[in-house]
């Protein structure tokens, strides 16, 4: 049986087709990577024009308010002058995420994480005493919550929740502080809500329930 013929001069063709398709790819490809680089820079550009708004907005808002705001974009707290976050409270410029809507008496957070934003009145270095006035949820005959405090990225101490209102004294060190802009972040180990005690139908798992903020 004879060998079929080999058709060189087709095979050479078939590959450099081949060649030119692949560099075709590589080039399409170059350009989507240059494509998405573009994009992605513009989203940066745009995200941080947004921000530095938004900044410039909380400050002029603040300001017509006879709010201060730190070059970072925290409300700045004066010491010993209580931030108080109920109905009639002016907390809300210093609540960071994972907080429900304000009642009479304060304000609940919602799941296992709550955070907070101030930034210090003339910080010149030092320790910084924080009193937090809190409350915490537990089912009837349940263990209570426990909270743990990170200022910063610091750990700074962790406190059970007991049902009543009482304050929590937190001693921020000067590593943890640097500038004086703060992002207070709490952690509780458990969140439950009341509908699942059979307490009442509210829905909302409960972590940390906020009254005042206050810097000695």
């Amino acid at each position: 049986m004879s060998e079929p013929d080999i058709d060189g001069a087709a095979i050479m063709a078939a590959i450099t087709r081949l060649d030119q398709r692949l560099a075709a790819l590589e080039s399409q490809m170059r350009d989507c990577a240059s494509q998405m680089e573009r994009t992605h820079h513009l989203a940066e550009m745009v995200l941080n024009e947004v921000h530095a708004r938004r900044r410039q907005q909380q400050q002029a808002d603040g300001a017509a308010e006879g709010r201060r705001w730190s070059t970072g974009g925290f409300p700045v707290i004066e010491r010993n002058w209580p931030i108080h976050f109920g109905l009639n409270g002016e907390g809300a410029d210093f609540l960071a995420g994972g907080w429900s809507y304000p009642e009479y008496w304060g304000i609940w957070g919602i799941g296992d994480r709550q955070a907070l934003r101030f930034a210090l009145d003339d910080y010149r270095g030092g320790y910084i005493e924080l009193t937090l006035t809190v409350q915490g949820f537990a089912a009837p005959e349940g263990q209570r919550p426990t909270v743990d405090f990170i200022a910063n990225g610091y750990f700074l101490d962790s406190h059970s929740l007991r049902p009543d209102p009482h304050g929590i004294k937190l001693r921020l060190p000067p590593a943890c502080i640097g500038e004086g802009d703060i992002a207070l972040h709490m952690k509780v180990d458990t969140a439950i809500s009341p509908a699942s005690t059979g307490l009442n139908e509210d829905a909302r798992e409960l972590g940390v329930g906020l009254w005042a903020i206050d810097v000695n």
